[in-house]
Formats: C-alpha cells, structure tokens, sequence
C-alpha cells in the first residue's frame, strides 16, 4: 500500500496517471464521481472516499482532504508493480503544482541545515 498527499490541482492528473498504468478508460463520469466523494472526506477524521480503477489490473484508490491546505491524502493498493509505477507518479505531483496551462510550478527547495 502507498500512503502520500499530492496537490490538489494534480488530483485529477494522477488519476488519468494511473488510469493508464492499469489500462483503464478515465473519463469525466469518474472525474465527477471523484468530485462529489472528495467533499465528506477529512484526513484528520479519517474520512476517506474509495474508488477503484479497474481495466486489466485494478488500484484501490483512498483519497481524503486535509482541512486548511492545498493538498489531498492518497493511499492506493494493488500489485506490487503498479505500485512501484505509482509511486513515481505521486511523487511527481506531491513535488510539482501543475497549473490550467499545464505549465509545472515547481515548489522552493528547502534548505539543508
């Protein structure tokens, strides 16, 4: 199992992400349901909305909001594979604020002490 965050703004490009990873068709019918079920959820009360993607291999996708911030709390379960794909996706949006244009915003590095 993976347990992460990524930005909001990235949300529904990790999606169509690891839709491809599983050969899963995304549409907007799933971006509406991924819509509606991330309103009831908080991490904080461990409110989560579940969603499986499922084309010839299936992710178990568990998103929740965190109140107060500009991120979204993913936890995803499937082969180990896809995992290790996976992976590399939310580490891409957890790092990286994709705008509308689709132009990377890329967020300030931290300094080492």
């Amino acid at each position: 199992m993976l347990i992460n965050w990524i930005y909001e703004e990235n949300l529904k490009l990790l999606l169509e992400t690891l839709s491809c990873l599983v050969d899963y068709s995304f549409d907007e019918s799933d971006w509406v349901a991924f819509n509606i079920g991330i309103v009831n959820t908080n991490v904080e009360k461990d409110e989560w909305y579940e969603y499986q993607l499922i084309g010839k291999q299936t992710i178990e996708v568990k998103i929740a909001a965190d109140p107060g911030s500009c991120v979204i709390h993913v936890q995803l379960q499937s082969k180990p594979d896809v995992e290790e794909k996976a992976e590399v996706a939310i580490t891409i949006f957890s790092n990286t604020k994709w705008c509308k244009s689709s132009q990377p915003q890329r967020k300030k590095a931290r300094k080492m002490t």
